[in-house]
């Protein structure tokens, strides 16, 4: 008992030399890297997580163990008024029916109108919503601090001793939110919430009875994950490559019809040209009247009579006449 205390001692206090990050902002900062991720029931990371899981992942990170539950979760810390609410403290919410804990959430941001949180949502996976949307304004519960951030002491637990690591299982209790969308209501996911909240209530009686995971299963389970995510993303990059080179022959296909069209334009240029005739003569860039004249074997008036001119001013492909 007296090893089992010291143990659970030194696990509850958050010293930030002894984790990955510097302060509250790098860890948070570390959760940002997550969204997006898929929502999958039973989830604990990295890559697919639900509410609970993704809580429990993140509090793992400065090493203190949450059970996989939102209402279990509920029963650790020290209970926080919305008013003193803080970056790092879970937030929990009900149901659309009913009035049980089935959603958590770890608030990143505090303003003096609201706060933000991020969590794993039914819809978009790991997200960031607002306090004050209607869905999570009418559904909070509580908030409980798990850490005093600012001095880096965990608040102590009721229970001294330490949870055992949680194994990552199915979960039957979760229940999950829709993330901040125009239709937060629909009814299917009122029934997502309730069926996942009416089994919330005997989360702990569940786990007794099922059948701890071996190393050797979950190993075998996360390897399997692994490929899968990995064929993803190489069928990904195949059909990104697909559109690359449709692409490509789109812009090829359009540049042959444009040079075809420039063809054209130059074939019909040269159509339009007048014909020159051994009686006349198209002035060419740098010709003057005086050096017509001198060719065609005329005086500059002669020349300008001939067409009629009054100025010896002469435009580039002007035709003139240069024999009587």
């Amino acid at each position: 008992m007296f090893i089992t205390n010291i143990c659970s001692f030194s696990a509850n206090r958050l010293d930030w030399s002894e984790t990955k990050y510097k302060d509250i902002d790098e860890w948070i900062k570390f959760g940002k890297k997550h969204l997006r991720r898929t929502y999958r029931n039973g989830g604990v990371g990295p890559y697919a997580f639900d509410c609970s899981g993704f809580t429990m992942y993140m509090y793992k990170e400065l090493g203190y163990a949450l059970p996989h539950s939102s209402s279990a979760q509920s029963d650790h810390g020290e209970k926080i008024k919305a008013t003193h609410i803080k970056p790092g403290d879970l937030v929990f919410y009900s149901g659309s029916k009913g009035s049980k804990i089935g959603h958590v959430g770890i608030v990143i941001e505090v303003t003096d109108e609201d706060f933000s949180f991020i969590h794993a949502s039914l819809k978009q996976g790991i997200c960031i919503d607002k306090s004050t949307h209607p869905y999570y304004k009418s559904r909070y519960k509580t908030a409980r601090r798990i850490y005093d951030m600012s001095s880096g002491k965990s608040k102590k637990r009721d229970e001294e001793e330490t949870l055992p690591e949680p194994t990552p299982q199915p979960q039957e209790e979760e229940l999950e939110l829709p993330g901040q969308t125009t239709d937060i209501d629909t009814p299917s996911n009122d029934k997502t919430v309730d069926n996942n909240n009416s089994v919330d209530s005997n989360k702990h009686t569940v786990h007794k009875k099922k059948k701890k995971e071996s190393r050797r299963e979950r190993r075998k389970r996360e390897k399997a994950e692994k490929q899968r995510l990995e064929k993803q993303r190489l069928e990904k990059e195949k059909a990104d490559r697909k559109k690359q080179e449709n692409a490509r022959k789109n812009t090829n296909q359009n540049t042959k019809k444009e040079v075809v069209k420039e063809d054209k334009k130059d074939s019909l240029k040269k159509e339009e040209q007048p014909v020159v005739t051994k009686k006349t003569h198209i002035v060419e860039k740098g010709e003057t009247m005086y050096r017509i004249s001198k060719m065609a074997g005329l005086t500059v008036d002669e020349l300008k009579e001939l067409n009629g001119l009054t100025s010896n001013d002469l435009k580039i492909g002007q035709v003139l006449i240069i024999e009587k």
